[in-house]
């Protein structure tokens, strides 16, 4: 081999090098991009007035599960996580480990809300769509992990829906992230103890 066949062979390798490294960083650098994106979301999930709009939610659903009267600020805001995820631009365990019980939860107690609003038709036939897709999926991360609720339980949480018992539970416990008010006027159906009781 001559010495332009090896200076050629070298430029080639140096190209692919080049190539191979600029990839990589992209690569990395989607993936911390993707983190921050999560470590937002999820930052803005617990943010204090998020905290407040979920149990103020949940004391409805509590107060009137036939409530039509829903702000629908968390809602949409899980149609943006599912569309991002979606888009796989959120990591499939971190979404699963932060939002699939509350999901879940919501999607139980609000389905009959949803089906509610699609019933109008046209725009509204597809209302929140994501939002069930989303629900989707973590119910097939659950049958596929067999995940359960409570230790204690002996059956998976992998049905397509929670039971109302659960969902409620989930409910109450959802009040007391709110405003300490919600404290008071919460009903004591005797699982969750205020700090008094314990």
């Amino acid at each position: 081999m001559d010495s332009n066949s090896l200076a050629l062979l070298a430029a080639w390798a140096a190209v692919a090098v080049t190539l191979l490294v600029v990839w990589l960083q992209n690569r990395a650098s989607k993936r911390l991009t993707c983190l921050q994106l999560f470590v937002q979301l999820a930052a803005q999930y617990d943010s204090a007035d998020m905290q407040r709009t979920r149990a103020n939610l949940a004391a409805k659903l509590i107060a009137d599960p036939n409530t039509r009267d829903i702000s629908d600020s968390l809602l949409v805001f899980y149609e943006n996580i599912a569309i991002l995820h979606r888009r796989g631009l959120l990591d499939s365990e971190l979404m699963v480990n932060t939002f699939s019980i509350d999901v879940r939860s919501y999607w139980v107690a609000l389905k009959d809300f949803i089906e509610w609003g699609r019933s109008f038709g046209g725009a509204y036939s597809d209302l929140y769509t994501e939002f069930e897709r989303l629900n989707d999926f973590f119910v097939e991360e659950a049958k596929a992990k067999k995940f359960t609720l409570h230790p204690q339980q002996a059956k998976p949480l992998s049905e397509r829906s929670l039971s109302d018992e659960v969902v409620q539970e989930f409910l109450h416990a959802v009040t007391l992230r709110g405003d300490n008010q919600m404290l008071e006027t919460r009903p004591n159906i005797g699982m969750h103890p205020t700090a008094n009781q314990r």
